[in-house]
């Protein structure tokens, strides 16, 4: 029996499934990604691969920044 990692506000850590889940993608696309070095930050606890939220939060917003700084430009809400 792995040990769960929490708080008392809920879960620190999700595992893969839960994790593809939390960022909106499938859970195969999470491990191609992980197997490729371009996944978030993850740890092993007794031998199970866990996703701390917080740097699942972290990797989300310098993804979605990376993506809208180099192809789209803002849009002007004065217009309508």
């Amino acid at each position: 029996m792995s040990p769960e990692v929490s708080s008392p506000l809920g879960p620190i850590c999700l595992d893969q499934k839960q994790a593809a889940v939390f960022i909106g993608m499938s859970e195969s696309w999470l491990k191609l990604q992980v197997r490729k070095g371009n996944g978030p930050p993850r740890l092993e606890l007794s031998g199970k691969v866990k996703f701390p939220i917080a740097e699942l939060v972290t990797w989300m917003a310098q993804h979605l920044e990376r993506t809208n700084n180099a192809s789209s430009k803002p849009i002007d809400l004065s217009a309508t």
